[in-house]
């Protein structure tokens, strides 16, 4: 196995082209998704125009770190809607969907 083999074709490196293509768009969508959550926090705790482009500006900067925030966002879902109130305010744990 594999002592002889050789790559005439060139596919090792098309792969490795391929794969360093792939991990670009990845990085630039969970980037994305990064400055999404660190929007999502200036909202919620209501950060000033100067400071929020203080912040942004950063963000570009430290590029790598809002990779990783849009990737644990993918895991934990900071964005996600709270959860509904019941209507019924007496309703029984137990009950089901399909009851009535």
């Amino acid at each position: 196995y594999g002592s002889n083999f050789s790559d005439p074709s060139g596919l090792s490196e098309a792969l490795k082209i391929v794969g360093a293509n792939c991990l670009a768009i990845s990085q630039v969508l969970y980037f994305i998704s990064g400055f999404a959550v660190l929007f999502y926090f200036f909202k919620v705790y209501q950060i000033g125009r100067p400071n929020r482009i203080g912040l942004s500006i950063l963000g570009v900067f430290f590029y790598q770190i809002l990779v990783w925030v849009g990737i644990v966002d993918v895991w934990f879902d900071f964005r996600a809607p709270g959860k509904p109130k019941s209507v019924r305010s007496n309703q029984d744990e137990n009950d089901s969907f399909f009851d009535i």
